[in-house]
């Protein structure tokens, strides 16, 4: 049964605040919002008489104490003074002596961030004598009633906030959103002071909204609460303006061609700059909150995933910056710095006599299953156990960073800290509930790993960063990295000292991989290149139909990164031409930033010029049976790592057609992996590749060498050998 997901408390945001007045006259008659908030505790207190109540507790601040003879007439003498300045509405000096005198307010002042003084007396009085209050922000009396009641209000909304994922409804409609929107405006028309403008608070709430599967809620959330006129330096620093920006992208009402990238840059690198003051601060879970607002915006997907350019891909070093001068983030994944070199390799497996068969972990990833071929292979010459980690540990199924990732990390290398004996100069990152949460994952995945002489995590993902945190540096750790892995957080969060070396299917992944990893890592680890093992290449050559050679096809299309607007422009080149698509078709519900391409493909699939000569066939067991149809195999992807399903087409014959993938064209892009001839520029030149390739005197000859390019480049027999050789030092057995 999967474990439960891992959740973290959160860091305590909070403000105490003292409501301070003259006498009880000038307080508020009922409690102003519930004296229990966790993020605006009050207490109250007043000059007079203890006799005077509200309906809430009061400290009262007695005037004079009698101390000798004459002592109680001299006291009845202050309380007439003291009633007297109250009516006249304040002798600051006279007030000043009492609160000088008090014996409470000391105490009070002690769990105090801030003193709101609520009549003119008091205001005047702590003017006259600050030092009373050692520092700490005094707020006028003119900014009680609209202060008080917008405080009120938001302090209400945040709970109904973070009470949304807790109570299972997490629908938020309209009218919620313009009574959230309306509520944060009131802050700014109320003019709160800076003091008081609680972005700390507004932006946790947010956190604890953005529970997986709960995303969406917590965008519009973030927009409605970003809607106060928040002062702009603390709105980067508390993590608010990163959240407002990852919602704008994810909503997308802020689309990836119309990002500021200096902009960008600075609103990640304030975030970042507020988790390093946090932690300057002593207050590490606030840090690592902010951190992680940071990692959501720069590792966006809006930003990098689907797009034809990247920040990320084109300049690492730069783009990343922020990250590697983070002294939360070293001081989270390197304390007392990490080893300056990876784990060495064994000389002999671990624990086994030397020519036994080794045993081998395969870690599956939770992006997808390509794993099959690499399994087959390693089986010829290693006992090999398949994990999915990520199907068993909610904690560890996560795609997408959300706020519980960090504090579940820091738990996790604060575990490891302590049982090598070390961890006594971490900050106390998580409290003892998400620890306990965080041991028992640990436990199952070190049960996993126990006894294993080589670890291959697919996919840098959760599962992957966990496991390069608890594997023993006796067994051989080796990480294979995609395409959409290298543009996620997750390979930043791996411990790299006990990453022996990382493979990649692609030499632009490769290039792409290593710059990474350079970027914010002080660990050189090797990045190879090792293609997918596609065992069942040599069984898919079958008789084409007679209609195949003018039809043109792609094996996976329902996602916007494979584009297939490029290959139904393509197609409009030709009315002859019809297309084939097989695989998955996008879901009926797809999220704002897809939505205006999906909207666009059924209405040009609907048109009376492709209605009829576009295809669908769904997800198939055997791709051998759809692509006897398919005479032109297309692969127009913004990104690929390899393409499975081009290099299959090509295997049964089909011409292959691929677009140089513009978001990886700088680093060579499928003119390092494929024939030359294989590739194209642009549309042009495609539509002239299909109509020579397709003459049909040519077709035949054509598919007949891409079959033979295809099985020559990527033999499942020799990519076995070559994962063998990598991964266990040995060829298969005769």
């Amino acid at each position: 049964m999967p474990s439960r997901p891992v959740r973290a408390g959160g860091p305590v945001v909070r403000v105490r605040v003292l409501l301070l007045a003259l006498s009880v006259d000038a307080l508020p008659a009922d409690p102003p919002w519930d004296p229990g908030s966790h993020r605006w505790p009050w207490t109250a207190a007043a000059g007079g008489p203890a006799g005077d109540t509200r309906g809430y507790d009061v400290t009262h601040l007695p005037v004079a104490r009698p101390s000798r003879a004459g002592g109680l007439a001299r006291a009845a003498l202050a309380r007439v003074r003291h009633a007297g300045r109250a009516d006249r509405g304040g002798d600051g000096d006279g007030w000043a002596l009492d609160l000088r005198s008090s014996t409470e307010l000391p105490g009070l002042l002690r769990t105090t961030d801030v003193v709101w003084a609520l009549d003119a007396g008091t205001e005047a009085a702590l003017a006259t004598a600050p030092e009373l209050v050692g520092g700490r922000a005094v707020l006028p009396a003119a900014s009680w009633p609209a202060g008080g009641r917008a405080l009120a209000g938001l302090d209400r909304l945040l709970e109904e906030v973070e009470a949304r994922p807790r109570g299972g409804r997490t629908r938020v409609s309209p009218a919620d959103l313009r009574r959230w929107r309306e509520t944060a405006e009131g802050l700014s028309a109320a003019g709160l002071p800076d003091a008081l403008r609680p972005l700390d608070a507004v932006t946790e709430a947010l956190r604890v909204h953005r529970v997986r599967r709960r995303a969406a809620a917590a965008d519009r959330a973030a927009v409605a609460l970003d809607a106060a006129d928040w002062p702009q330096d603390p709105r980067g620093a508390s993590g608010l303006a990163g959240r407002r920006t990852a919602a704008d992208l994810s909503l997308g009402t802020l689309r990836w061609e119309e990002v500021d990238e200096d902009e960008l840059a600075a609103v990640a690198r304030a975030a970042v700059r507020g988790a390093d003051e946090a932690l300057a601060a002593d207050e590490p879970a606030l840090a690592l909150a902010r951190l992680g607002d940071a990692l959501s915006l720069l590792f966006h997907r809006a930003l990098h995933a689907e797009v034809p350019r990247s920040p990320l891909v084109e300049d690492p070093a730069v783009y990343l910056a922020p990250l590697r001068g983070s002294s939360t983030y070293r001081t989270l994944l390197m304390p007392g710095g990490a080893s300056a070199q990876p784990t060495a390799a064994p000389t002999a497996p671990a624990g086994r006599p030397p020519g036994d068969r080794p045993g081998v972990l395969v870690v599956t990833g939770a992006y997808g299953a390509f794993h099959g071929g690499v399994v087959a292979a390693l089986r010829q010459a290693a006992e090999v156990t398949v994990k999915d980690l990520a199907a068993e540990h909610d904690a560890l199924s996560a795609k997408v960073l959300d706020p519980s990732t960090l504090p579940a990390l820091a738990a996790l290398i604060a575990r490891v800290g302590a049982q090598g004996g070390g961890g006594e100069d971490r900050p106390a990152w998580v409290d003892r509930r998400l620890a306990r949460q965080v041991a028992g994952v640990a436990a199952s995945v070190e049960e996993a790993l126990a006894g294993q002489d080589v670890v291959l995590a697919d996919w840098a993902d959760p599962a992957t960063v966990w496991v390069s945190h608890l594997c023993p540096p006796t067994t051989r750790l080796v990480v294979r990295v995609h395409a959409l892995d290298a543009l996620d957080p997750w390979l930043h969060l791996v411990r790299w000292d006990r990453v022996e070396r990382v493979v990649t299917v692609s030499e632009p992944l490769r290039s792409l991989v290593a710059d990474l990893l350079a970027a914010v890592s002080d660990v050189p680890v090797p990045v190879e290149v090792l293609p997918h093992a596609v065992t069942r290449l040599p069984d898919l050559a079958r008789d084409k139909t007679q209609t195949a050679r003018t039809t043109l096809g792609m094996i996976g299309w329902g996602r916007r990164v494979k584009d297939v607007h490029w290959a139904l422009d393509l197609l409009e080149r030709d009315p002859a031409w019809e297309l084939v698509l097989v695989g998955a078709d996008f879901p009926r519900s797809v999220n704002p930033v897809v939505e205006p391409f999906v909207t666009r493909l059924r209405e040009r699939l609907a048109s009376p010029g492709l209605r009829d000569r576009v295809h669908l066939v769904g997800q198939v067991d055997d791709v051998g049976e759809p692509l006897r149809r398919i005479g032109v195999i297309l692969s127009t992807s913004v990104r690929e790592s390899w393409h499975v399903g081009l290099v299959e087409g090509a295997a049964s014959g089909a011409v292959p057609v691929v677009r140089d993938w513009p978001l990886l064209a700088s680093r060579g892009g499928p003119r390092t992996l494929f024939p030359d001839e294989w590739v194209v520029d642009d549309l042009d030149q495609a539509e002239a590749r299909v109509r020579r390739v397709t003459a049909p005197g040519a077709w035949a000859q054509e598919g007949a060498r891409a079959r033979e390019q295809a099985l020559s480049l990527f033999d499942p027999d020799a990519v076995g050998e070559a994962y063998r050789r990598v991964l266990l030092g040995v060829p298969a057995p005769d």
